[in-house]
């Protein structure tokens, strides 16, 4: 097929002028939709023809500048999105094969002092995911943490629900270069080989400013059809 790419290109940078001479909402919204098109492009191109850890940084690139957009705009921004993207690869496995993470870039463009990383952990309950690319998501149970895991140590304190700060927290300051097993499920979870699929050495306290730990978690529910 021929590439697309450019016409997408054009067309956003044509909606991006119209924004800025506008200053309306209606505008701003329909340039940061082309954006989305631009970048989902870019991401898929980079999938097909680099491979998966290139089509990783083109999206995680693609979050910063998008952050740098809304910032412009709003000056202060809170991100929602999953602890992969959110906390620093540098303190993770994610370094060794090269990913990048919006919270390191974050933590690079903007300094550590002004940006703040929130993690979450569970332990166990039920979570939605598939159970391979191109199958329907379902609830599932979700196995308890591994022995010497970071959530397994956060649910043997015996408690509920806590938030542990590791930012200027002198309590704290011996497990930020402590490394354990943490877990990351995203559109998939393959309970047969959790350990191959989903687990991966961090060292949590350097990774995140701070992390809430939810000991047991449930699996988000569909909306009732109207």
């Amino acid at each position: 097929m021929p590439s697309c790419q450019r016409k997408l290109e054009v067309r956003a940078e044509k909606l991006r002028q119209l924004a800025a001479e506008r200053h309306d909402d209606a505008s701003f919204i329909a340039w940061m939709s082309a954006r989305s098109i631009v970048g989902a492009e870019a991401y898929y191109r980079s999938a097909y023809t680099e491979g998966p850890v290139v089509s990783w940084n083109v999206r995680e690139r693609f979050m910063l500048e998008t952050l740098r957009i809304l910032l412009n705009r709003h000056r202060k921004v809170v991100v929602w999105a999953h602890n992969t993207h959110i906390g620093d690869s540098r303190q993770t496995d994610q370094a060794k094969t090269g990913e990048l993470a919006l919270g390191e870039l974050v933590r690079e463009q903007y300094g550590e002092r002004v940006s703040y990383l929130l993690g979450f952990s569970t332990y166990a309950g039920s979570i939605r995911a598939a159970r391979g690319w191109g199958t329907v998501d379902r609830a599932q149970p979700l196995l308890p943490a591994l022995t010497g895991s970071w959530p397994r140590l956060l649910h043997e304190t015996g408690l509920d629900r806590f938030l542990v700060l590791f930012r200027d927290n002198a309590a704290t300051s011996l497990l930020k270069d402590e490394e354990r097993l943490e877990r990351a499920i995203g559109v998939n979870y393959f309970p047969v080989r959790e350990r191959e699929d989903h687990y991966f050495t961090t060292r949590l306290g350097r990774r995140f400013d701070a992390l809430i730990h939810l000991d047991q978690t449930t699996a988000v529910r569909d909306f009732p059809s109207p």
